[in-house]
């Protein structure tokens, strides 16, 4: 028993550190600097509709967020290879391998699916199909 405690202790600053590493490499893969003044343009426009703060337009705002971000990791996606000849690109998540492409395209898909469904919540399907056009578009 007393092992398996020294054991614990001495692995517990290496899953923190790991899952620490791990989640400021999902946020640089998501580009939150970018896409949270995107998200707030959203908000603006959602706020000039209707001009006052409410939980539906945090969760608008929100729900564009999670749409932003599906659509820069799509479009990191595609060019994974350009990114890593690139001297500017090549430290990016997915070029220098600290992602694989796989598990970059499932937080695509959960972004995605995420977004999608709070902005249908909200809106109806009319505002969906205009996120989806536009990440097709971006990334066409």
């Amino acid at each position: 028993m007393r092992i398996s405690i020294r054991l614990l202790n001495t692995l517990r600053p290496l899953v923190k550190s790991n899952l620490s590493h791990r989640l400021k490499t999902y946020i640089e893969l998501s580009k939150l600097k970018i896409m949270i003044p995107v998200s707030l343009t959203g908000f603006t426009g959602y706020f000039t509709r209707y001009p006052h703060i409410s939980v539906n337009g945090l969760l608008v705002t929100l729900a564009i967020l999670f749409l932003a971000v599906s659509a820069t990791i799509l479009n990191q996606l595609q060019e994974i290879k350009l990114d890593s000849r690139m001297m500017r690109t090549r430290n990016r998540p997915l070029p220098s391998k600290r992602i694989k492409p796989v598990h970059a395209f499932l937080f695509f898909i959960c972004c995605l699916i995420t977004g999608s469904l709070m902005l249908y919540s909200i809106n109806g399907p009319e505002p969906v199909l205009i996120g989806l056009i536009t990440i097709v578009w971006y990334n066409g």
